[in-house]
């Protein structure tokens, strides 16, 4: 009998490759839209205070600080003023433009399709768990081919709370209609999926690519997602 019947997965960062995507849709914006015209910036450096203030206004949005619009209108605002260009020189379409484009990107990160085809052959049911809009995540999941692989998607936006609050794990729970002891919740987050889970005594796997030292306690650390077939 297999020790659980419910796999929990975060997407981004996890199992579809945000970074990559996403440099690849700001790499396209940045010369669509000239942005070299408007700041001595290279591209890169653009990406790079880009990704910078994306995770700060994210954690804000996790902490209900900021509603989801302000999120999306703010990241280019904030990036454009830091780098030099004036306000009215601000592309407007900038940011709908990358809410249009990088949902539409497919990177995964490596072996993930070939984890997931064979957590199915086990026999595990496969659930998403993410923070993420409900919008952007089913343009990606299904984009890339993921979407057959999961039975639920449960959403920040579905259940009105977001990793790592307990009401989103017992929304999950409840929607899976999952027991605790028999779902392990696999994340890149340290405070979102691994200490959320947690709190809600689920077993975890970090997925921490960039073997980054830390002080939790996870059920199971990897490295690289075909470590998961050795675990399960």
């Amino acid at each position: 009998m297999l020790r659980y019947q419910h796999l929990f997965f975060d997407l981004d960062h996890t199992l579809w490759d945000f970074d990559r995507n996403s440099a690849d849709t700001l790499r396209e914006l940045f010369h669509e839209f000239r942005i070299a015209d408007l700041c001595t910036a290279s591209c890169e450096v653009f990406i790079e205070r880009y990704r910078i203030a994306n995770e700060l206004i994210w954690e804000q949005y996790r902490q209900d600080l900021i509603t989801k619009e302000v999120l999306r209108d703010i990241r280019f605002q904030k990036v454009l003023t830091e780098l030099g260009v004036a306000e009215k020189d601000h592309p407007p379409a900038m940011g709908s433009e990358y809410l249009r484009r990088c949902p539409t990107k497919t990177s995964l990160l490596p072996y993930t399709h070939e984890v997931l085809q064979y957590l199915l052959g086990q026999g595990y049911v496969l659930h998403i768990l993410t923070n993420g809009f409900e919008d952007t995540q089913r343009i990606k999941l299904e984009g890339a081919q993921l979407r057959a692989y999961f039975t639920h998607v449960v959403t920040s936006e579905s259940c009105g709370f977001k990793k790592p609050h307990e009401c989103y794990f017992r929304y999950a729970l409840t929607t899976t209609q999952a027991h605790p002891a028999h779902c392990l919740m696999i994340g890149d987050s340290l405070e979102a999926d691994i200490l959320g889970a947690q709190r809600m005594n689920l077993d975890t796997v970090y997925v921490n690519f960039a073997q980054s030292p830390h002080d939790a306690a996870p059920t199971y650390e990897v490295a690289c997602l075909s470590e998961l077939m050795q675990i399960l």
